[in-house]
């Protein structure tokens, strides 16, 4: 069974994924409108984090069943820190 800070590491790396979809997205768009190049470096920002992302739910599952909360919670309190720098990269951006 997988404890409660493993659990709160993934459903923060899932809203963090989402958001960072988002934002993908939204230059997306704006970038086959315009074809500016600098929104090409936003895409390739946003893809960047969501790999990385993707790495950290395996090895938060691949670690979950090793190692205790000496390792989970400075995860968890790790993964809470990079979900607010997204959250405000989210809302600098949309103004």
């Amino acid at each position: 069974m997988i404890g409660f800070w493993w659990l709160l590491s993934l459903v923060v790396l899932a809203i963090e994924t989402v958001l960072l979809i988002l934002i993908f997205a939204f230059y997306s768009g704006i970038h086959r409108r315009t074809g500016g190049r600098l929104f090409i470096g936003m895409e390739l920002f946003s893809s960047l984090f969501i790999a990385q992302d993707a790495v950290g739910v395996w090895a938060i599952l691949n670690f979950a069943s090793h190692f205790g909360s000496s390792v989970s919670i400075p995860l968890a309190s790790m993964n809470l820190i990079g979900l607010a720098a997204v959250v405000s990269l989210y809302f600098m951006l949309k103004t």
